[in-house]
């Protein structure tokens, strides 16, 4: 295991190092931009034609360097040729020219030519030893144009690079951890663990599994800590379908307690039937989908599946450890509780889990500290006599703890009430669709089995009554019918083949 984190810090460490080299680039490539589109003027230019060319008519030369060596060419050729006028005058008519715009033109291009008003030779292609250089020269005219930058206008350049920091940082780390904006409680300063964003699933594993989480205290006052429960003797038993802040009187023990209660039904799960003849199955099956119900409700308790149906699912959930050691632990993370309407986080730990019989089941989360509030959250699932199964949530918050708002605790509480009824209601209804499929197809096998051997016993009889049938007509046809008595000569020629 230290094996295996110390090279998952190491990978850590080397991602980290190319994230912020990769910051690095990116923020220079960033500044240059800026300075490159701050240096930008806008140039106004006028242009007027050249009168000599004008005059002479010969216009501009072209610039190709292909076309300026052809036209060198032409004038050795003319000079060189025996008769030079003569063959001016058919060059120029061939091109449909007068001569003297061809001397004037031959001319211009001999003097430009000759004071180096030819155009740059074409540049070659880079190799991949040029790229080196290259880059060295890019970032060292960069970093020329940044210290320029900072001894010019240092604010703007300081609040730029700070600016460019600060989105860097949240690409990076916002997919990872949801930016944190504290790891705990400060005075002035922060209320708990709180993220600007909802943070993933792996961050809540990674705080979940770390050395320093089992070891942080409750945050209940002094006198409370020793307490399995809160609720004792404080809050009625039964209360209306809904949210219920109570209101306390100053002799009790809670400061804040806010109640939700969901109530599932075994008639919801059965088919109406007003039979008389079906009352006493109804019964059983009633009986049945109340033990469905009481299963699917402890076994949600014991996987920690209690904000699996949250709706919108970023709101509100509690994260538990997957391991069945550390299921103690765990993390809930509900929106606008944290700093400045932030995501906040509150750890929690397991104090009380009892599963009495096949009528209560309960669940009960103490705060830590490094949280938002002080307190317990109590989950009961009770089957009562009447055939239903009430789910309640209770939020409590001791004497001199930290409350909770309003608003955030009754939306914590009525969130898990609904995602818990609703992994109930699924999970039943899964669990009697299988077994109303598996008699279904029991039932058919049983019909398919009974009409089989019906069909045979009815093929079999109608054999015998044709075989009495026969026999009959054969008795009524034959005179003889009836005085046949064997001779036993085939009897004793057997007798006597086998002695």
């Amino acid at each position: 295991m230290t094996t295996k984190r110390k090279r998952s810090n190491s990978s850590t460490r080397i991602g980290c190092r190319a994230a912020a080299a990769s910051a690095a680039t990116l923020l220079v490539f960033l500044l240059l931009i800026s300075t490159q589109c701050s240096c930008c003027r806008a140039i106004e230019a006028t242009w007027t034609p050249n009168e000599q060319d004008e005059n002479d008519g010969a216009g501009p030369l072209p610039l190709s360097q292909a076309h300026r060596d052809q036209l060198l060419q032409l004038e050795q050729a003319i000079l060189q040729s025996p008769d030079p006028q003569g063959t001016l005058m058919q060059v120029a008519e061939a091109n449909n020219m007068d001569p003297q715009d061809l001397v004037n033109m031959l001319e211009r291009n001999h003097k430009e030519m000759s004071t180096g008003g030819a155009p740059p030779p074409r540049r070659r292609r880079r190799t991949v030893q040029a790229w080196p250089q290259t880059i060295l020269k890019g970032l060292s005219s960069l970093g020329w144009i940044l210290l320029q930058m900072a001894h010019g206008n240092p604010r703007a350049f300081a609040l730029a690079s700070l600016s460019i920091l600060f989105v860097l940082h949240v690409l990076i780390h916002a997919p990872r951890t949801g930016l944190v904006m504290s790891t705990g409680t400060t005075t002035f300063l922060s209320r708990g663990a709180t993220t600007m964003f909802n943070p993933p699933t792996t961050y809540i594993d990674k705080v979940l599994e770390s050395k320093q989480f089992p070891k942080y205290d409750l945050s209940l006052p002094k006198a409370d800590c020793k307490s399995v429960s809160l609720f004792d003797d404080e809050l009625p038993d039964y209360l209306l379908d809904g949210i219920q802040v109570h209101k306390l009187s100053r002799k009790s023990e809670l400061v804040q307690a806010v109640t939700a209660q969901q109530t599932l039904d075994a008639d919801d799960f059965l088919s109406t039937q007003d039979d008389d003849d079906v009352k006493v199955e109804s019964d059983t099956e009633r009986a049945h989908v109340m033990d469905t119900l009481y299963d699917a409700a402890a076994e949600v308790l014991s996987s920690r599946r209690l904000t699996e149906f949250v709706n919108p699912p970023k709101a509100l959930r509690i994260q538990s450890n997957h391991e069945e050691k550390r299921q103690r632990s765990a993390i809930l993370v509900v929106q606008k509780m944290g700093n400045w309407g932030r995501f906040g986080l509150q750890p929690l730990r397991v104090s009380s889990s009892q599963h009495e019989g096949e009528s209560v089941a309960s669940l009960t989360f103490t705060t830590l500290k490094g949280g938002h509030f002080d307190g317990q959250i109590a989950i009961t699932v009770e089957r009562t006599k009447k055939d239903t199964l009430v789910i309640q949530i209770r939020l409590g918050i001791p004497k001199k703890g930290r409350k909770l708002n309003e608003k955030v605790a009754t939306q914590v509480v009525d969130a898990i009430a609904h995602s818990i009824q609703k992994s109930i209601t699924t999970q039943t209804r899964q669990t009697l669709a299988r077994k109303s499929q598996g008699k279904r197809y029991h039932s058919n096998y049983e019909s398919r089995t009974k009409e089989k051997r019906q069909i045979r016993f009815e093929n079999e009889r109608k054999a015998e009554e044709m075989a009495k049938d026969r026999r009959r007509k054969w008795q009524r046809q034959n005179p003889d019918a009836g005085r046949y008595r064997p001779s036993g000569d085939r009897r004793r020629k057997w007798q006597r083949q086998n002695p």
